[in-house]
């Protein structure tokens, strides 16, 4: 529990939120989605006689005297205590969500249970004294939506999304080709009804469940608000598309009867995924980051149909609303990779069409309510192609499915050609098509040529694309690979490595190098090129959680980390280096960096009490935005990166998976450690393996539960093969 904070609740792919904003005294929600929603003034309390203490989501009422705030990753909790009347009321929001159950995490609607305690520890006066009846705290669990109509069942909200006129010259508005679509508003609607009408009574004054309390008696209600719009809400490439949830459910009066005939299951499956994330030894700190910014990826993401029943699944990079930026996906895909990989093929899948020529990948797909190409202002050649052969090989490993990487070799095959080709002084560190994404840094970090994150990333790309090309009998691309590795390697050792760190980039004469934001030539030394910076490693993870061999030094390299992380060091985290300013950070990147350290052997987990103190404070005093990955210098609010806070639970025991070449390691980076082995769950039978490390006498003993999970797979812990004895 802790103070109140901005925060939000997301659907898997139906743009139903809620942006929970109690410094504003409002819910934000709307079904049709993120940046076009509209308060909403939410009366949810107790009455006791005449008075009302409520949530501060509303200006109706009082709120309760004090109120705290607990998460879980499908649901909000806000405790509340009123002392004069001596109770305690507890108000949970759920979002269902377990992995690869569709209809479950897709239906657009959340489940609100609250509960009312007496504890017998008050002093009534005024109006609330007249509801004290022999011993008995008599009053209500009241709802009332002040925005809404309010009907014999519940609540209806007609909502609407309109478009500034101010926006109307856009490119996205105009992008539809006579299609009158995004230029009008689209229509959906709200409902709040109670899940058992039957414990309710309904007034035009609200919804009321009403209780009689004798000392520490309780008494509960529960509400289901549903969202639903029938409208072509997407334009992908000149085909308008629907959310895929009206497949399921034909008004929001349907969603709410799903909600009552599956509470049990919605709940049970919900408090199974919590309890599987709770049950991992991770900090608190760590365990709040996974819950917060999992919600605001959820939010993000849109899963549509068109009127063929082809599914088109695409991200919002949050505040920038870029569409499946291929960036920012490599680090949100732990959310597919560890839960839900068939979304990530899909991704995968929807991107080949997006290759631009010459054999480099596109940044995004679109933006805004249209998918129809790239919208960013500058291409990323090398580290999108990079990002995109270690997201398939990453895939494929996890899985042990080739079926993808096979059907789109050829296309893999020229995007390493192009990173070969970008190296055109010999020594395989990329100098064409630097540019990258860390687009607040300075330009030694974010574009200058022969940039060491690029050669490293490049490198693990050759890595991945040697083991495809050994695997298809390609001898060819095989050679090609491990030529560029061998020079890279060189390079990187005899060039970029000053003593205790690798430099930023080993070109360090302004030569050649744009502005990519002004196309001004620089001149002069590169500035900060010998800093100490937080990324040298960073294409390295993907390749160590599916141990797959790296052949770097692997002792520089934890050197390197270590130096970095205590020389660019500020309050909230790492800033991009040394060298930039305090304010140019990402929490994000601060968590791939801590979590290829754990795979390397170095404890960093432990700073997510930085990372969780940043969000605390954006959310609670700052700007807000909830997942806030850069201060305000660049300000990416509301984005779906953070859900890469997923991936402490693999760091934390060193999980590696090789499912092609049916081999897992365990290296945990502290003991005692126990996690789930959330590659081999079995998310239908509610299966999941877990790993155990505990202290016994002095000696560390593994356990493993649900080992059939695992079967025909070796198993080494701390690189010994293990056959543990069963439970």
């Amino acid at each position: 529990m802790s103070i109140l904070y901005e925060t939000m609740l997301g659907r898997l792919g139906s743009r139903f939120h809620l942006n929970f904003r109690p410094r504003e005294r409002r819910i934000y929600s709307s079904p049709l989605g993120r940046f076009y929603d509209s308060p909403l003034r939410l009366s949810l309390g107790v009455k006791v006689g005449g008075e009302t203490r409520i949530l501060p989501f509303s200006d109706a009422h009082k709120s309760f005297a004090f109120v705290e705030q607990e998460l879980t990753p499908t649901s909000v909790t806000f405790h509340c205590r009123e002392p004069e009347w001596g109770i305690q009321a507890t108000i949970a929001f759920t979002a269902p969500f377990y992995p690869q159950d569709e209809t479950l995490s897709t239906a657009p609607m959340y489940l609100i249970h609250a509960s009312v305690e007496n504890t017998n520890v008050r002093k009534l006066t005024g109006d609330a004294a007249l509801a004290e009846d022999g011993g008995q705290l008599q009053g209500e669990i009241f709802l009332r939506l002040d925005d809404g109509e309010c009907t014999p069942s519940g609540y209806r909200l007609p909502v609407a999304m309109t478009i500034d006129p101010a926006l109307a010259e856009l490119k996205w508005l105009h992008r539809t080709r006579g299609k009158d679509f995004s230029s009008a508003a689209y229509r959906g609607e709200l409902a709040v009804e109670p899940l058992h009408p039957e414990q309710t009574y309904v007034r035009e004054d609200g919804i009321h469940a009403p209780f009689a309390l004798a000392s520490k008696q309780s008494a509960s209600a529960s509400f289901v608000m549903a969202g639903y719009t029938n409208d072509q809400v997407m334009n992908v490439e000149d085909e308008l598309y629907r959310f895929r949830y009206t497949a399921a459910f034909s008004s929001a009066l349907d969603v709410i009867r799903y909600a009552r005939e599956a509470e049990a299951e919605l709940l049970a499956r919900s408090r199974s995924f919590d309890r599987i994330v709770a049950g991992a030894t991770l900090d608190k700190a760590a365990a709040n980051l996974i819950a917060f910014s999992l919600q605001s990826f959820l939010s993000n993401s849109w899963w549509m149909r068109n009127e063929r029943n082809d599914d088109w699944f695409t991200v919002w990079e949050g505040n920038c609303a870029y569409h499946s930026t291929i960036d920012v996906e490599y680090n949100a895909s732990m959310f597919y990779l560890l839960l839900w990989p068939e979304l990530l093929e899909r991704t995968i899948r929807q991107w080949t069409r997006y290759e631009k020529e010459g054999g480099f990948m596109s940044h995004d797909i679109g933006k805004f309510l249209v998918g129809k190409g790239m919208e960013y202002g500058h291409e990323m050649e090398i580290e999108e192609n990079g990002n995109f052969i270690l997201l398939v090989h990453a895939l494929e490993k996890l899985t042990g499915r080739t079926e993808l990487t096979d059907s789109i070799y050829p296309q893999l095959l020229r995007l390493i050609r192009y990173i070969a080709d970008s190296d055109t002084t010999g020594n395989g560190f990329p100098n064409k098509g630097t540019a990258n994404t860390i687009d607040d840094a300075g330009a030694a970090v974010q574009y200058a040529k022969e940039q060491t994150y690029l050669g490293v990333k490049a490198y693990a790309a050759f890595q991945a694309m040697r083991m495809c090309a050994e695997r298809m009998k390609d001898a060819n691309t095989v050679r090609l690979c491990d030529t560029k590795m061998g020079l890279i390697r060189d390079t990187l050792e005899q060039s970029a490595w000053l003593g205790d760190h690798y430099a930023v980039c080993i070109q360090t004469a302004a030569d050649g190098v744009k502005d990519v934001w002004t196309g001004q030539q620089m001149e002069g030394e590169i500035p900060g090129w010998d800093a100490y910076s937080i990324y040298p490693s960073n294409g390295l993870l993907y390749l160590l959680m599916t141990a797959t061999e790296t052949g770097l030094n692997l002792d520089r390299l934890r050197t390197d980390l270590t130096h970095a992380t205590a020389q660019s060091m500020t309050r909230y985290g790492c800033k991009h280096s040394s060298k930039d300013t305090t304010g140019n950070l990402w929490i994000s990147q601060n968590l791939w960096k801590d979590f290829t350290a754990a795979y390397l052997g170095l404890d960093m987990l432990g700073l997510s009490d930085n990372y969780w103190d940043y969000e605390l404070y954006e959310n609670a005093q700052g700007i807000g935005g909830c997942f806030v990955d850069a201060p305000p210098t660049a300000h990416l609010n509301y984005y779906p990166r953070g859900v890469v806070s997923l991936g402490a639970i693999n760091a934390l025991g060193g999980v590696q998976v090789d499912k092609v070449r049916r081999v897992v390691h365990l290296n945990p980076v502290r003991v005692p450690c126990r996690v789930p082995l959330l590659s081999f769950a079995d998310w239908k039978e509610g299966v999941v393996p877990w790993a155990t490390f505990r202290l016994e006498q002095g000696q560390v003993v593994f356990e493993l539960e649900e080992r059939e999970q695992l079967q025909g797979f070796q198993l080494f812990v701390w690189g010994k093969e293990t056959l543990p004895e069963p439970r």
